[in-house]
């Protein structure tokens, strides 16, 4: 059966099994006696050229190459119906098997413009502390070195290994959304919605699905309506209380014995007042008045007593 372009599109951007992805040491460093790694996820050659022939076939598909400034310029080209379709991209040589690492990074650029493997630069780098070995023979993981300087003119080579972190779940192959929506729907707070959101949106993205992302939308947009509904309810009932509380400080304060009383009455009530209205966000003016006009009445009350 030919696929349509968007099915195309689709297949070819879908997110790689977790085996089918390993990880890069982007930064390197030595902090105190700690060896660390930064790494991030990438695709090699092998898994492109598997995703190419699993969605277009052995003949849906080729590249050829040419010879760039200091590298290799990769032409990648799909059939899409009765029509090829190039992409272009290139890479410089490379320290390590110069020729072979520009062929390779090239085709993996170009292919990229095609979707694959693109929503690993979503994926945020990863922090991990090294284990230190004393050779590459000893190592079990994934092996590195680190340069140790000694004094000024004196290094020493440091090997170490360290352990590929798993991908976020969102970077997975997902067919079922109905975690990340969840997670949605029980964020109490904006903030909490907003982290929610970020991730679900990312599977979304990452699985190149029109209707993931119009579910995501439509749950967030209801969520951030009950949690703004919540926090009118909450205030109103916060405002309330305070209404409540100012009213019975009022009544308590008509009711002093006499002026030394109701003064102290009254500097500690303005205390609490001034706490009360800076907490719910309230213009302290219209209550001080309030509360200025019942202690001269009340001194008055006493005074004629």
């Amino acid at each position: 059966m030919t696929l349509t372009a968007q099915e195309i599109k689709e297949k070819l951007s879908a997110p790689f099994n977790d085996h089918e992805v390993e990880w890069l040491v982007n930064r390197k460093g030595i902090n105190k006696n700690t060896l660390w790694v930064e790494v991030v996820p990438f695709i090699t050659n092998r898994a492109v050229q598997h995703r190419l022939d699993e969605v277009l076939g052995l003949d849906g598909w080729k590249n050829e190459f040419k010879d760039g400034q200091g590298g290799q310029i990769c032409g990648l080209s799909i059939k899409v119906g009765n029509t090829w379709v190039t992409k272009w991209d290139g890479a410089s040589y490379t320290d390590f098997e110069p020729l072979k690492g520009a062929l390779s990074s090239a085709m993996k650029r170009a292919s990229v413009q095609f979707g694959i493997g693109r929503y690993l630069h979503l994926v945020k780098p990863v922090f991990i502390e090294c284990q230190r070995i004393s050779d590459r023979n000893e190592c079990t993981e994934n092996y590195v070195t680190f340069k140790h300087s000694e004094s000024d003119n004196q290094y020493a080579i440091l090997s170490a290994q360290w352990s590929s972190p798993l991908l976020p779940a969102w970077a997975l192959p997902v067919k079922d959304i109905s975690p990340f929506i969840k997670s949605i729907n029980a964020a109490k707070t904006e903030t909490e919605l907003k982290k929610a959101f970020s991730t679900a949106i990312k599977c979304a993205e990452a699985q190149n699905s029109d209707v993931f992302r119009h579910e995501i939308k439509a749950a967030r947009e209801q969520r951030m309506s009950e949690i703004k509904h919540a926090k009118q309810q909450s205030q109103k009932e916060s405002f309330d209380r305070f209404e409540r509380w100012f009213s019975k400080k009022l009544d308590q304060l008509q009711k002093e014995p006499n002026e030394a009383v109701l003064e102290m009455t009254y500097n500690q009530l303005l205390q609490e007042l001034k706490g009360q209205c800076k907490s719910l966000g309230l213009d302290i003016s219209e209550y001080q008045n309030q509360l200025k006009a019942v202690r001269a009445a009340t001194i008055t009350k006493i005074q004629g007593e």
